[in-house]
């Protein structure tokens, strides 16, 4: 018989207000025999507790990986109590022994049930139990811990403590003294050195490693100093302890990961923090906004979880260049879910994160808890479920990866040159450790231009042929329809079709170039090279114009996106332009506002006509060169001018630079993406007018 999960001691003293939002927000978890409830290292939003069967708890061994059982969770018996602690992450990993089930709970409502169940020092003593066992699996699992005995572990764990912190947090600094030993129990922190006043890093320690540990051994001063890059937890163990088992001790080699780009490294935490990111090649993207149109198309409301506009990293390793769109990554431990006050925001049996419309009550606590802000608030269907008494009038809305579509994200379905993607960032960027595999990002297909020129010159070659005029005039029209029918694929039939799919748009963009190459041929065979002055003349004369506006939009996009990339510092969506402009106009006032004399000076002569010059945005764009490599490009040449003149106004020069710099590739990027649209829209008018002069041509033909 199934026991009540409030039978277990952790929840006993839960009131009934507790227990109804705990069973509300709740989800009852079947286990086959040998089958996880969760993995070590996985992230602990939830608590466990054991309705039926048996649940074996294992800690995997940092030095030989060998799994070594800790205890057995019964009926009753609650697990995975560590998920209290704010962002842990699991030190063990849970297996069933035979068929049993669980009832999983939102951890943040666990910790708000207990702090009202007895108060302070209730909550404090489950904290305290939670805390030991956490150390006490962090201890065992540890490489350095591994050859003491029972015993001697205990007498480590007694001694040490439990230390959380924030994002930018220093865990120690170069020269402290070394008194402690600390064990990572989630988390990344960064190990850096000084370089001549500026940090260089040594490389990252994560979930089981060790650090300080040399130090502390050595009674020597901190040799480097370490941050946490995102929330992190550590396990201090005294000094003390560790001379008192160095004899018994193996220390960890830690082998330094590749440095990366500044971005990446500014925010590592936000990539370390993704389960589910969402990318975009920036080399490949169209700026088409179909990715956006089609998850509103998807969704009832109408409402796109997805904006275009975001961040910009590159990824040297794999000579990649991604956009990071705003739109949910389904966080390892996600920031939104503990100031919900319903347990709205949970997770489903994919672990994915999900809103629960019947639990919210569209207060908005997630959408500001988000760090990047990819929660929007929507108004609530009027048909929508919401919770009696407490529904507003607004619902929060984020990416759902498309939950119960068949065929995936729509948004990554629908991309006619699939240059998105969804990725777990830590499995596949070398920077964070993941593997040096390319295929695993988004990248346009390749595209066999040659044979789509030897198509082109083909069709026109058949003009030569004099076919019949009947039967080359059904073939012709119906290439025409063909490329007519892109579009339909393109806005419709995502829906229904998967991203390999022979209909997915990506082939129906292969398809459409095709038979946009194929299609004026074909017409002019049909006339036998003769242009005549009637309907079907003109839609002659119009298809050779959509033909060619087709064939240079197609080979533009496969140019100008590399272009735009390079000029963009971020990813900006396209109904952002006005706003940002006006914005780098507000940046370039403050930035000459109170220099000096020589600063603006060198503004009058050499920067203002630099942010004046029309031809400058498409120079900046020819040149191949990105902005960083256009600011020093401009200050070295006004250096030059200067003549060593003015050397402690440089960084003023250079402040201004960079505002000047970054309004000549916002316009390079606009006027790039106006290039491409303005030959997209006169392809779309004149494809069809041919349209419709054929099917007029043929009306006169069959009278």
């Amino acid at each position: 018989m199934a026991r009540d999960p409030f039978s277990s001691s952790l929840l006993a003293d839960v009131d009934e207000r507790g227990k109804k939002e705990l069973v509300a927000a709740s989800r009852e978890v079947t286990l086959k025999d040998g089958q996880l409830a969760f993995a070590a290292g996985e992230s602990g939003d939830q608590v466990f507790v054991c309705t039926e069967g048996a649940i074996a708890l294992y800690v995997p061994s940092k030095k030989d990986g060998k799994e070594r059982h800790v205890r057995d969770a019964l009926p009753g018996d609650a697990f995975g109590e560590e998920a209290i602690l704010p962002f842990a992450a699991r030190q063990t990993l849970a297996r069933s022994r035979g068929k049993s089930a669980a009832v999983a709970m939102p951890a943040h409502l666990v910790r708000r049930a207990l702090s009202r169940a007895g108060a302070e020092e209730h909550e404090a003593r489950i904290r305290r139990s939670v805390e030991r066992a956490l150390s006490s699996d962090v201890i065992s699992a540890s490489a350095i811990f591994a050859d003491l005995s029972e015993i001697e572990r205990g007498k480590v764990l007694d001694a040490s403590s439990v230390r959380t912190l924030e994002k930018n947090e220093y865990l120690y600094r170069e020269g402290d003294p070394a008194d402690e030993l600390f064990l990572v129990a989630s988390g990344t922190l960064t190990q850096t050195v000084d370089d001549v006043g500026r940090p260089r890093v040594l490389g990252y320690v994560s979930r089981g490693d060790a650090v300080g540990d040399s130090e502390a051994s050595g009674k020597r001063p901190r040799q480097s100093s370490v941050l946490a890059t995102g929330p992190s937890r550590v396990v201090a163990v005294p000094a003390k302890v560790v001379q008192w088992s160095a004899g018994k001790t193996a220390h960890l080699t830690r082998l330094p990961q590749l440095l990366p780009t500044a971005h990446l490294f500014r925010d590592r935490h936000r990539f370390e923090a993704a389960g589910s990111m969402l990318v975009i090649d920036g080399d490949s993207c169209l700026r088409c906004g179909q990715c956006s149109s089609a998850c509103a198309g998807v969704h009832e409301d109408g409402v796109s979880r997805l904006y275009r506009g975001g961040d910009k990293f590159e990824v040297p390793s794999l000579g990649a260049t991604l956009l990071v769109p705003t739109s949910c990554q389904h966080c390892k431990n996600p920031a939104c879910m503990p100031p919900c006050p319903t347990g709205a925001i949970g997770r489903n049996d994919a672990l994915e994160v999900v809103i629960r419309a019947e639990l919210c009550t569209g207060c908005g606590a997630c959408e500001k808890a988000c760090p990047w802000d990819n929660i929007s608030m929507a108004p609530r269907a009027k048909d929508a479920p919401a919770p009696a008494g407490l529904a507003g009038a607004d619902l929060a809305v984020k990416c759902d990866l498309c939950e119960g579509r068949a065929h995936g994200p729509a948004c990554v379905v629908a991309c006619p040159v699939t240059a998105i993607a969804r990725v777990e960032p830590a499995r596949v960027l070398p920077e964070l450790g993941g593997g040096k595999d390319r295929t695993a990002l988004p990248a346009a297909p390749r595209i066999p231009t040659l044979a789509i020129a030897a198509t082109l010159a083909a069709s026109m070659g058949a003009t030569l042929v004099h076919p019949p005029f009947r039967a080359s005039g059904v073939v012709a029209l119906v290439a025409l329809l063909m490329s007519v029918l892109y579009m339909l694929q393109k806005r419709l039939l995502f829906r229904y079709v998967a991203k390999d799919s022979l209909l997915a748009p990506s082939r129906g963009y292969l398809v459409h170039a095709f038979t946009g190459a194929l299609t004026p041929g074909l017409l002019l065979a049909h006339s036998h090279g003769h242009v005549r002055g009637n309907p079907g003349g003109i839609a002659l004369m119009l298809a050779l114009v959509a033909g060619a506006s087709g064939l240079l939009a197609f080979a533009l996009g496969r140019v100008l996106p590399r272009a735009m990339t390079r000029a963009e510092a971020s990813s900006t969506g396209d109904d952002r332009g006005p706003e940002e402009w006006r914005g780098l106009g507000v940046s370039l006032l403050s930035a000459l506002s109170g220099k000096s004399e020589l600063t603006k000076a060198v503004f009058e002569r050499v920067l203002g006509p630099y942010d004046r010059r029309l031809v400058g945005p498409m120079s900046f764009a020819l040149s191949g060169r990105t902005q960083r490599q256009e600011r020093t490009r401009l200050t070295t040449s006004i250096d030059a001018l200067l003549e060593g003149r003015g050397r402690d106004k440089q960084a003023e020069v250079a402040e201004v630079a960079a505002v000047v710099v970054q309004r000549r590739a916002h316009r390079a990027k606009v006027t790039l993406a106006r290039v491409l649209s303005g030959v997209v829209v006169l392809h779309v008018l004149a494809v069809a007018a041919a349209l419709g002069l054929s099917a007029a041509h043929v009306v006169e033909v069959l009278r």
